[in-house]
C-alpha cells in the first residue's frame, strides 16, 4: 500500500473537478467498451445488440460490458488510486487513512456509485417510454439518486459523495509540484 506524504495537506476535491474527470474517463470507456464489444462481432450476423434481435447475447453482452468497466476503474483505483481522468485533473482515490485502496474496497466503491444507474437502467429496460407508469417514475427516480450521489459532495463538509461514504475512500487534489 502507498501512502501520501503526512507533510503535505490534502484538499478534498470538488464536484467541478471529479465531473472533469468522469467525462475524461468517460470517453476512455467508450474506447474499452468498443473494443470489449469486438468478440461478440462474429455472433452478430449484422444484428444489432439487442435482445429483440439477439435474444439472450444482449443480456451476455450487458453484464460483459459492466465486467469491463468494474475492472477498468478496480484496476486503476487499486493499482495507482488514479483513473486516467483523474490524473488530468490531479486527483487521487485513497482510503480514509491515506492509503490506496484495496481490491475488495475498490470493487465496492464502483458497485457503490454504479447501483443508483443499474437500477434506473434496469427498471427503464423494462419501461413503455411513452406512458408515465410507477416503473417509470421509479426509474427516473433511481437516475436522480445517481446525479444527487454526483452532486452530494457540495453539501458534504467533507466534500465527499455517498459512495466515497459507503467504501470509506476519499478523492483529494494532489497539489502541483512546482
Amino acid at each position: 500500500m502507498s501512502q501520501t506524504n503526512p507533510s503535505i495537506a490534502t484538499v478534498p476535491a470538488g464536484v467541478l473537478r471529479r465531473l472533469g474527470a468522469i467525462l475524461y474517463d468517460s470517453l476512455i470507456c467508450v474506447a474499452v467498451l468498443m473494443v470489449a464489444t469486438i468478440p461478440f462481432v462474429p455472433f452478430l450476423h449484422g444484428k444489432v445488440l439487442d435482445p429483440s434481435e439477439v435474444g439472450g447475447l444482449a443480456y451476455v453482452y450487458r453484464v460483459w460490458e459492466l465486467v469491463v468497466l468494474a475492472a477498468f476503474f478496480v484496476f486503476f483505483w487499486a493499482r495507482r488510486g488514479q483513473t486516467i481522468g483523474m490524473q488530468a485533473w490531479r486527483l487521487r482515490i485513497e482510503d480514509e487513512r491515506g492509503n490506496l485502496l484495496d481490491w475488495r474496497t475498490a470493487l465496492m466503491r464502483f458497485v457503490y456509485a454504479a447501483l443508483p444507474w443499474l437500477l434506473s437502467m434496469l427498471v427503464l429496460s423494462f419501461t413503455d417510454q411513452h406512458v408515465w407508469s410507477v416503473s417509470r417514475i421509479v426509474g427516473v427516480g433511481f437516475a436522480a439518486c445517481g446525479v444527487l450521489n454526483l452532486i452530494s459532495p457540495w453539501f458534504d463538509r467533507g466534500r465527499r459523495s455517498w459512495h466515497d461514504k459507503l467504501s470509506r475512500s476519499k478523492i483529494i487534489v494532489i497539489p502541483k509540484i512546482t
